[in-house]
């Protein structure tokens, strides 16, 4: 009886507090971030963006629209779970920033050229 798996499904998540206790995630997940041009090499980001968004900061290389991963496609994730990350401002005396938040399909996106934009901060 399809229906009513699907009544008492409903029935139990409007009653059950944290009734779903996590996901696997469909996709991954992170900000855009730039990284140093050590880093970037060292983290698959192909020669072709490295040249397109390098920018030079005092006397270190970086790497503009780089994807700074938060959680992997296929991770699983708790109800609740809090992952946190530090990184720093480039330039170090910013007074604001803006966080761009992105998915992608991929389990391992290095750039952000490749991956939907889902929010800013």
């Amino acid at each position: 009886k399809p229906i009513l798996s699907i009544v008492l499904g409903a029935a139990y998540l409007s009653i059950t507090k944290n009734y779903i206790r996590s996901r696997i995630l469909n996709a991954t997940y992170g900000i855009e971030i730039d990284k140093s041009m050590e880093s970037a090499r060292e983290s698959n980001v192909s020669d072709h963006h490295i040249e397109q968004y390098k920018y030079q900061n005092g006397k270190t290389w970086f790497v503009e629209k780089c994807f700074g991963i938060y959680a992997r496609k296929k991770e699983t994730i708790t109800s609740g779970q809090i992952i946190e990350k530090t990184y720093s401002r480039v330039p170090i005396d910013a007074k604001r920033i803006k966080i761009k938040i992105f998915y992608s399909v991929v389990s391992d996106p290095t750039v952000t050229t490749t991956a939907e934009h889902l929010a800013n901060l």
